[in-house]
C-alpha cells in the first residue's frame, strides 16, 4: 500500500520559474531518431517552469538527500494547468522522501512554430534541460522556499512519469540523455533572422539577431535567462533509475530504450489514444541490447481512459453519442452494470501503480517488490469501495532481461521448431487455423508491412474513435495465432531436456481478441515421463476479457451478460505466469516437453514470449 503513514509531512506546491530554453522540434516525426537541429522553422523558446513539491525535514538533518521524481503531461486544452493535474500523486511521493516537479509543457501546446511538436522531441528536451536547472539549484540554491533544496537532492537516483504525448516525452528523454544534441546561438540567430514571427515575444532579440555579430543577442541571452539545450560533451549524462507512461503516444516506434526498467500503463477504455499505441513501445523495447539488465513492464488497465489520470482534464475522452448511451458498448460509462472504473476509482488504482513502481525502482523499497514481480495482488486501497482485491482490473507483464526463452516466433522456421532445437507438434486444430505472424520492428518499413496487422488476418480489427466499438489486437510483435473448432487442441513443444536450476516461472503471453473467455491447461513433462498439469486461469486474470472475478466455472463458461461484448475490446497480449513448483508429482529441475491444451469447443487465442524467468526470488 502506498498510502501507509508518511514519513514527512509535504511542503506547499511551490512555483519555479528557471528562465527559458531554447527547443527545436521535428518536423517529420516519421523520422526515426533525432537529427541535427537545422529546421529554423520549428526553433522555439519555451519557459522552463512547474510546481515543486518536497518533503519537509529537520533542519538538523543537513545531510539527507532525496530521490527525484519528474512528471510531464502531454496535448491538452491551452490555458489548462496541465501540469497541476498530478497533485494527487506529488503529495503521496513527497511525504515519503521524494522530491517532484511537475512540468509545465503548455508553451509546447500552444507554439504555432512547433504545431504541438507529435515527435515529442521538445519535450524530452525540456526535461533534460528542466534537470540542467535543477542541478544548479542543488548546487548554489534558489530564491524563496526553494533555497531549501540546496544540496538535497540525489541526481544518482531521478524517475521520471509521462503522460500521453508527455509519455514520448519521457521515453525520448532517456533516449536523448546520452546524446544530446543541443542548440546554440547561431541557431537561435539564424532562426530569429528567418522567420521573426515565431518571436514576438522577444521583440528585442530579434533586433539583436539582425545585427552582424553575436555579442548583443549573447548578452540578451545571458541577462534574460534564456538557456540552451546542452550537447552530449558538455554535460554527463543523468542516471535515470525509472520512467513509467501512461496512456503514452509513440509516432516514432521508438526502439532502444535501455538500462531503464520502464512502464507501460494502457488505458483499456483511452478514446484520446484508441489504438494503445504505447503497446508497440512495449514490444520493441522489450527485448533490448544483450547486456540490457533493467526489466520491461506494461500493464493493462481494464475500464481506465485516457484523462482521468489528470485531476485537471475532467472529460471523459471515450466518448459515446447520446443516442448510443445504453447499447453494448464495450466502455459506456453510461450504462448500467459499465466496467468502466470512476474518476476517484482509476486515480486510486493509477496512485499505487505509478508511486508503487517509482518507489521500488527509483528508492529501492523493497516492500514492491512482490507486486512489480508478479507474484502478489494489488492491496485493497487501490480497489473500489468495499472490494478486497481487483486484480482482474490490472493485467501485468513483466519482461526480465534474464530469461531463457522457448518461443518467440521470429524465425521463419518458428512453426516447426523451438528456440531450444525442438520440434513443436499441433494436433486438432483448422487446416488453416496456425498462422505465425511477423512484426518488422513495429510497421515501420513500408515494404515490409506487419502481417500481425493486415486486414486479412482475423485478430486484426482497426478501432474507430471517437466512437471505438470494434475491438482489435493491439500488440504487433512476432506471434503465433490458432483457431480451432473442435475441443482440445493442442500446442506440444520438445524442451530437449531444459535445465531451469536458474528460474522459478514459466511465463507466456496471450491475447483473445475476439473472445470473452479462454481457458488453457498446460501441461509439463519431466525426463522421467512423468506429467503434471494446472489451469492458467488459477494464475492469471488475462484469460476473460470482462473484468469479472473468477467463479462458476469462468473463464471457460462465459457470463451470459457478457457475450454483448465479443470481439469489442481493444486488446492487448498479457502474460500469464505460473511457479514451476505448482506443477505436482514432477520433477522440474529438468524438463522434456511442455504441452498447452485449449479444452473449449471452439475459439482463437494469439500467444508468443513463451519462457522461463526468475520472478519468485
Amino acid at each position: 500500500d502506498v498510502t501507509e503513514a508518511p514519513l514527512y509531512k509535504y511542503s506547499p506546491a511551490i512555483d519555479y520559474e528557471f528562465g527559458h530554453l531554447v527547443v527545436s522540434g521535428k518536423l517529420d516525426y516519421q523520422n526515426p531518431g533525432q537529427p541535427e537541429q537545422t529546421d529554423l522553422s520549428r526553433v522555439s523558446i519555451v519557459p522552463i517552469q512547474g510546481w515543486i513539491r518536497y518533503p519537509k525535514t529537520d533542519p538538523s538533518n543537513i545531510n539527507k538527500k532525496f530521490p527525484i521524481i519528474v512528471f510531464l503531461h502531454g496535448n491538452h486544452i491551452g490555458p489548462d494547468p496541465s501540469y497541476q493535474g498530478y497533485d494527487y500523486l506529488a503529495t503521496n511521493l513527497a511525504e515519503q522522501g521524494y522530491v517532484v516537479l511537475s512540468i509545465d509543457a503548455n508553451e509546447i501546446n500552444n507554439s504555432e512554430s512547433l504545431m504541438g511538436d507529435a515527435s515529442s522531441q521538445t519535450r524530452a528536451q525540456l526535461v533534460l534541460g528542466t534537470l540542467d536547472k535543477l542541478a544548479q539549484l542543488d548546487e548554489f540554491g534558489g530564491a524563496g522556499a526553494l533555497t531549501a533544496l540546496k544540496g538535497k537532492l540525489d541526481f544518482s537516483r531521478i524517475g521520471l512519469m509521462g503522460h500521453s504525448r508527455g509519455g514520448q516525452g519521457v521515453n525520448l528523454a532517456i533516449k536523448f540523455n546520452t546524446t544530446r544534441y543541443g542548440n546554440d546561438i547561431s541557431i537561435l540567430k539564424k532562426a530569429m533572422v528567418a522567420y521573426p514571427e515565431q518571436f514576438t515575444k522577444y521583440p528585442e532579440f530579434v533586433a539583436a539577431a539582425k545585427l552582424e555579430t553575436d555579442d548583443a543577442l549573447l548578452t540578451l541571452t545571458r541577462d534574460k535567462n534564456i538557456n540552451f539545450a546542452k550537447t552530449t560533451d558538455s554535460i554527463k549524462p543523468y542516471n535515470f533509475k525509472a520512467a513509467i507512461t501512461l496512456g503514452a503516444t509513440d509516432v516514432e516506434r521508438i526502439k532502444g530504450i535501455t538500462n531503464v526498467p520502464t512502464a507501460t500503463l494502457l488505458p483499456s477504455c483511452d478514446g484520446d489514444m484508441s489504438d494503445l499505441q504505447s503497446a508497440i513501445t512495449f514490444d520493441n523495447n522489450r527485448f533490448s541490447l544483450q547486456h540490457d539488465s533493467a526489466p520491461k513492464y506494461q500493464i493493462l488497465v481494464r475500464g481506465a481512459n485516457h484523462n482521468f489520470y489528470n485531476t485537471v482534464w475532467t472529460n471523459d475522452d471515450f466518448r459515446v453519442r447520446e443516442a448510443d448511451q445504453d447499447k453494448p458498448i464495450y466502455c459506456n460509462a453510461h450504462r448500467s452494470n459499465t466496467i468502466r472504473q470512476t474518476e476517484s476509482e482509476q486515480r486510486d488504482m493509477g496512485r499505487f501503480l505509478i508511486n508503487s513502481f517509482l518507489r521500488y525502482h527509483v528508492g529501492d523499497e523493497q516492500q514492491f517488490k512482490a507486486y512489480w514481480n508478479a507474484t502478489a495482488q494489488l492491496p485493497s486501497t487501490a480497489c473500489a469501495k468495499g472490494e478486497s482485491s481487483c486484480d482482474e482490473r490490472a493485467i501485468l507483464t513483466v519482461q526480465k532481461q534474464s530469461n531463457k526463452l522457448i518461443q518467440r516466433f521470429e524465425s521463419n522456421n518458428a512453426m516447426s521448431v523451438n528456440l531450444l532445437g525442438g520440434l513443436n507438434r499441433f494436433t486438432g486444430f483448422n487446416p488453416d487455423g496456425m498462422i505465425a505472424c511477423k512484426s518488422y520492428l513495429g510497421l515501420k518499413d513500408a515494404d515490409k508491412r506487419s502481417k500481425c496487422s493486415s486486414n486479412v488476418i482475423p485478430f486484426y480489427t482497426p478501432l474507430t474513435p471517437p466512437y471505438a466499438d470494434n475491438g482489435g489486437l493491439v500488440s504487433f510483435p512476432d506471434q503465433l495465432h490458432l483457431f480451432w473448432a473442435q475441443p482440445n487442441p493442442s500446442y506440444q513443444l520438445d524442451l530437449a531436456q531444459l535445465a531451469t536450476q536458474d528460474f522459478d516461472s514459466l511465463t507466456f503471453r496471450v491475447a483473445i481478441p475476439k473472445e470473452i473467455g479462454q481457458e488453457i491447461i498446460v501441461e509439463l513433462k519431466d525426463l522421467e515421463g512423468k506429467t503434471a498439469r494446472v489451469n492458467a486461469s488459477d494464475f492469471s486474470d488475462a484469460l476473460y476479457m470482462v473484468p469479472r472475478k473468477k467463479q462458476n466455472g469462468m473463464p471457460l463458461q462465459v457470463v451470459a451478460e457478457d457475450e454483448q461484448y465479443k470481439g469489442r475490446p481493444a486488446e492487448a497480449l498479457n502474460m500469464i505466469s505460473i511457479p514451476l513448483k505448482a506443477f505436482k508429482g514432477i520433477k522440474t529441475n529438468y524438463l522434456k516437453e511442455l504441452k498447452f491444451v485449449f479444452p473449449k469447443e471452439k475459439g482463437s487465442i494469439a500467444m508468443n514470449d513463451i519462457q522461463l524467468q526468475k520472478l519468485r526470488s
